[in-house]
């Protein structure tokens, strides 16, 4: 069972840990969640032959200006990537873009960021985990 804390996808550095009556829950290495019990962390690796998507939540951060939103939204649509959910907030002249996107590998995240790095007004890019 991927774990939703980290949500890793195909790429990601990965470790399984045998959870209670619930099988494996498979984490990013460095996820800030992973459980430190040693005796129950178990080396795993990705099925290369299954294709599938994985949610992932990505953050920009920008200098707020008209049509940011539409020119980053262009960089998503050029990549085929399928939306999931989107938030966006401004404060200072500063916007901060929330979106889950599906992807099939972290390849595919890592040209998407560098795609929208270069959008105007984008100040960072980096991907974001949830907190329990």
């Amino acid at each position: 069972k991927l774990s939703r804390c980290c949500d890793p996808v195909p790429g990601d550095p990965i470790i399984g840990f045998i959870t209670r009556g619930k099988g494996v829950s498979i984490h990013r290495l460095d996820c800030s969640n992973l459980p430190q019990e040693q005796e129950r962390l178990i080396r795993v690796e990705w099925d290369q032959k299954e294709e599938r998507v994985y949610p992932i939540a990505i953050r920009i951060e920008a200098v707020d200006r008209v049509n940011l939103l539409a020119d980053i939204m262009n960089v998503i649509a050029e990549k085929k990537f399928n939306l999931n959910a989107a938030k966006v907030k401004t404060e200072k002249g500063i916007a901060v873009l929330d979106f889950i996107l599906e992807v099939g590998h972290l390849d595919q995240v890592r040209d998407l960021k560098r795609q929208i790095q270069v959008v105007e007004g984008v100040q960072k890019v980096y991907r974001v985990s949830k907190k329990r």
